[in-house]
């Protein structure tokens, strides 16, 4: 059963949702914080955050940029991981690793 602070929560959204005010969006940060507090420091770990629904929302109503990847940023980050792992197999590929009980300084 969803707590008063996630039914505060909705509530506040969906007012927003209906007429985007600063008033409407004030108290919308208001719940949101007031679920924060209680839930505490460890809230972003909450089962309610899972999908970091809550976090993301945190974000959002209070102006936090989050990081955000768009099709092309994922592409180029895929391609620079497979560049990445490739070099990496051809520097150590068939070497063999031998080991120093001591340290050579």
């Amino acid at each position: 059963m969803p707590s008063h602070q996630l039914k505060a929560i909705d509530a506040a959204l969906l007012r927003y949702q209906q007429v985007k005010t600063a008033a409407n969006l004030d108290a919308l940060r208001t719940a949101v914080m007031g679920w924060i507090s209680k839930e505490g420091p460890h809230w972003k770990s909450s089962v309610r955050n899972k999908f970091d629904a809550v976090d993301n929302l945190h974000r959002q109503v209070m102006g936090i940029a989050g990081v955000t990847k768009a099709g092309a940023g994922m592409a180029a980050e895929s391609h620079v991981r497979d560049e990445s792992r490739a070099m990496l197999t051809a520097l150590f590929q068939g070497k063999r690793l031998h080991w120093r009980p001591t340290f050579a300084g």
